[in-house]
């Protein structure tokens, strides 16, 4: 069962910091090295010091006992003393709602979710299911940081199953008690609201609906296996009748229905970079034993580039209803051309993936475009390093502006995952590649941390 409990939050005081979308942040991992410096800009309280810091660059170079983790600590430490930052009295649950439009406009969505703490479990066991592949990297630097704060910064990003939404209800009856103590827009244009959870029956109701519920990690795997790291760490120093042992296994996390209407997922668009210019030129033929290309072509008198791009992405997204693995292709403004790649009539892609993967995960189409159109067709493995030839983005804008500075050569598109493929792999103990979805919006990190002693 999954065992949550409410837990004393800290909060910015709102008496101190009259603008709080000016001290939060999205998540450290998708923060560029200029939006750090627009957060760091944007207030001196801002929770980038914490989650994502600078390297000292004017003064002594950083070292094992000066570096952007304890400086980290030491901002934690003085916004709490000095009253930026302040402990809630009880412990409580919170709802988070977060209203929002589609990249590109749309109607309104609200996603309803609330943060709880949640008891460490191995992945195995069941009870809390990962679903992309993690690197070691990040893991290193978010367990530095962990150790020097002690102090989950931003809440893990799980999913629960709950199509009669009872979990929903409740939250309901407890959003109908008080008005949110937070209510703000970001400055990403999306509306976060948060109330405080404090009446018993409700937080003991939420407790006992999540309890047979297994949890799906959307975002933050990187920072719960660090999380569990940590409390072993600690564990293992503490004698067994510490009562902090407890709190060391317990983590953060935002829970939000993935039966919710309020849910959106947005595919990872991959970015490709130093290919061979062999492969560029001859991209084609090289893709057409497996693949069918079909023109999208724009001259920018009869038929314009946002023309042709829509086009592109309409069929894109017919392919995509018909459960058909299909990805777009831009080269750039010089080849004056959107492209439509899916398999020949009757070709099953899955059945060319090596290994003894099942074939509900050969048949993502993000499994299909890393292994066979990108790894095996343009052939990026020539690359010394994987991270030098590729890059990632949700945002299609900003994926043709990065090919229309010739900061990449090529950007292929792809349908978004489906919840329900994400709860199926997970659920049969499978993992996505890496970059298969984008939960949309971001959790911001800033509106509720927890102090783990």
């Amino acid at each position: 069962m999954a065992e949550i409990k409410p837990f004393q939050g800290i909060t910015y005081n709102q008496e101190h910091i009259k603008n709080l979308s000016l001290v939060i942040a999205p998540p450290y991992d998708v923060i560029s090295d200029e939006a750090r410096e627009r957060l760091y800009q944007n207030s001196s309280y801002n929770i980038i010091r914490l989650i994502k810091g600078k390297t000292n660059q004017e003064g002594p170079q950083d070292s094992a006992s000066e570096n952007q983790y304890t400086r980290a600590a030491q901002f934690l430490r003085s916004w709490l003393q000095e009253g930026f930052l302040q402990k809630d009295h009880e412990p409580c649950l919170y709802i988070m709602e977060d209203e929002y439009s589609l990249p590109g406009g749309g109607v309104k969505l609200v996603r309803k979710g609330f943060t709880a703490l949640i008891k460490l479990e191995e992945f195995g066991s069941g009870k809390i299911l990962p679903h992309e592949k993690t690197l070691s990297k990040p893991k290193e630097d978010r367990l530095k940081l962990l150790q020097a704060c002690q102090t989950n910064l931003s809440p893990i990003f799980a999913l629960y199953s709950d199509p009669a939404r009872r979990t929903n209800a409740l939250l309901d009856e407890a959003k109908a008690e008080n008005a949110p103590f937070i209510d703000i827009l970001s400055q990403e244009r999306v509306v976060h609201r948060v109330w405080r959870v404090t009446t018993p029956r409700i937080i003991q109701g939420i407790i006992e609906e999540m309890g047979p519920k297994y949890v799906l990690l959307a975002d933050g795997h990187h920072r719960y296996e660090t999380a569990l790291n940590y409390c072993q760490q600690m564990l293992a120093k503490l004698p067994t009748d510490d009562r902090s042992r407890e709190e060391y296994s317990y983590v953060m996390m935002y829970f939000a229905n993935m039966d919710d209407p309020g849910l959106t997922i947005l595919p990872y668009y991959r970015l490709l970079k130093n290919l061979p210019a062999e492969k560029i030129r001859n991209w084609k033929s090289i893709v057409q034993p497996l693949f069918r290309v079909e023109n999208f072509p724009f001259d920018g008198m009869i038929t314009t580039e946002r023309q042709a791009r829509e086009k592109m992405f309409f069929h894109l997204s017919e392919k995509g209803r018909s459960c058909v693995p299909a990805y777009g292709l831009y080269m750039g403004m010089g080849d004056k051309n959107y492209y439509l790649i899916s398999p020949h009539p009757g070709t099953d892609l899955a059945r060319e993936i090596p290994g003894d993967q099942p074939m509900v995960c050969k048949r993502l189409d993000v499994t299909i475009l890393d292994h066979l159109l990108i790894n095996r067709t343009l052939d990026s493995n020539t690359c010394e390093n994987k991270e030098a030839c590729l890059g990632f983005s949700h945002d299609p804008r900003e994926a043709i502006s990065a090919v229309n500075s010739q900061e990449y050569q090529m950007a292929i598109f792809l349908n978004a995952t489906p919840i329900h493929l994400v709860n199926e792999i997970a659920s049969i103990g499978q993992q996505m590649p890496q970059k298969s979805t984008f939960f949309y919006p971001k959790l911001p990190t800033g509106l509720v941390l927890r102090k783990i002693t």
